[in-house]
């Protein structure tokens, strides 16, 4: 991707992506490359993804709060009011969506941002699909801010969008 900031956090993922590490480890090390171009609050939740069914195998996060099985209920139980849901942003064609533009601007439209999100100290949510080069979903990561920080928006989502692969 060049020699930016971006270009470098791009290259060393790719260059991550090669290596043989667990999960875990390029998890960690791919988080600390996008964070320096995607500032978030705390770590980004990984999630796993069953690439034929779409369920979410696993989730992983360096410090993250919210329990295994109130992020499953988020996603599963929540009902057609949970904005930025896993499985939606996995089948948008664009692989990017924020809370904000799922809410039309409203992030209270959501139940799961006022029930979890905002006692937590979440204001915003970007959520990416990652993929195969081929297309195949196998996880989605979401990046949160809280209140005062930046939108996520134009590079950082074109960043976002273009390692997710």
């Amino acid at each position: 991707m060049g020699t930016s900031g971006a270009g470098r956090a791009a290259d060393r993922i790719a260059r991550l992506a090669g290596l043989s590490n667990d999960l875990p480890s390029f998890l960690d090390q791919a988080q600390e490359a996008i964070g320096a171009v995607v500032p978030c609050m705390d770590s980004p939740y990984w999630f796993t993804l069953d690439p034929a069914s779409i369920l979410i195998t696993s989730i992983y996060g360096r410090g993250c709060e919210a329990p295994i099985d109130v992020m499953l209920q988020a996603e599963y139980l929540a009902g057609d009011d949970h904005a930025n849901r896993c499985s939606a942003v996995a089948a948008n064609p664009a692989g990017v969506q924020t809370l904000h533009e799922a809410t039309g601007g409203d992030p209270s439209r959501s139940r799961i941002y006022r029930e979890i999100m905002r006692p937590m100290g979440i204001a915003q949510e970007a959520v990416v699909a990652l993929r195969t080069a081929s297309g195949e979903n196998w996880g989605v990561l979401s990046l949160v801010r809280g209140p005062g920080q930046p939108p996520f928006e134009g590079d950082e989502l074109r960043f976002l969008r273009a390692v997710a692969p």
